[in-house]
């Protein structure tokens, strides 16, 4: 314990050194850019300890290097430097196959299913844990480079990664309310299983301002507004199959990146499904 602080400082343990045999060693501790290793010949751009890149298509100033993630952004997420590689490698694949460069433009697209199906008690399956070895072979060695690469998690198997994807809520449907169909019976209010629809008095919500969907109702005796907790919902679908007149839908919003000339670069929905397909970037 640091006695001005009170928070923990770590300790050497004296003797506890060991080496890791390796070839290449690349820091990402996230603290600075190690730019080190960049000739001095090449002339690279650096603006504030970062190399500078075309941030359309990533690439240096040196003709055929590339560069992306925290060497280019400084300390970010690991989601941000996973997306920024992919893009980069997009970039690369342009570069290689001599194409010019490409413009992707975004598109979001809302695909409506009255018909939306969820697996069966998938609301219900328990958390599959990764397995893992047990502690006691996670150390197996006196010798601390070979703790240092035993595996501890085993990840799943086929049956438990189905199981655990099962579970997964579908939180890019959305439930969305046909206000010209909609007769406030208040049937979805009472087949939701969650409790995250009510039907309110317009005239008593409390928000910021006015909101433009219900701005004509307000003042009336008795006008009433659909509330729907999207943080809670579950996606069961009860509520679209219990509406009487068909004024309640499930939709499906995809971020689609499509190139110029015709490829997808990015599918937020089918992007596993569709590896592999000939005309898609990655695959045939």
């Amino acid at each position: 314990m640091r006695p001005s602080s009170g928070r923990r400082a770590p300790v050497p343990v004296p003797g506890s050194e060991f080496i890791v045999p390796a070839q290449t060693v690349v820091p990402a501790v996230s603290q600075a850019a190690d730019n080190t290793f960049l000739p001095i010949e090449a002339s690279f751009e650096i603006n504030r300890g970062r190399i500078r890149v075309d941030p359309g298509t990533y690439a240096t100033n040196v003709r055929g290097v590339f560069a992306c993630g925290d060497f280019v952004t400084g300390p970010t997420t690991l989601i941000e430097s996973a997306g920024h590689g992919k893009k980069c490698a997009y970039a690369i694949d342009r570069y290689l196959s001599g194409r010019s460069t490409v413009e992707v433009d975004a598109n979001v697209r809302i695909v409506s299913s009255s018909r939306h199906e969820m697996p069966e008690r998938y609301d219900a399956l328990p958390r599959q844990h990764v397995p893992m070895v047990q502690l006691s072979a996670r150390m197996p060695s006196i010798d601390p480079t070979v703790n240092f690469t035993t595996p501890v998690e085993l990840g799943y198997d086929a049956t438990a990664a189905v199981a655990e994807s099962t579970r997964c809520l579908m939180c890019n449907y959305n439930i969305w309310f046909d206000p010209f169909r909609c007769v406030l019976c208040g049937a979805c209010a009472d087949v939701c299983p969650e409790g995250v629809i009510h039907m309110v008095d317009v005239n008593q919500l409390k928000t910021e301002g006015l909101l433009p969907e219900i701005e004509e109702a307000y003042g009336w005796t008795d006008g009433a507004a659909m509330i729907l907790d999207e943080e809670r919902c579950i996606r069961c679908a009860l509520c679209v199959k219990r509406c009487p007149f068909d004024a309640i839908t499930m939709e499906r919003f995809e971020l689609q990146e499509i190139s110029s000339d015709g490829r997808l670069y990015k599918e937020s929905y089918r992007d596993a499904q569709l590896a592999g397909t000939p005309g898609v970037a990655g695959g045939a």
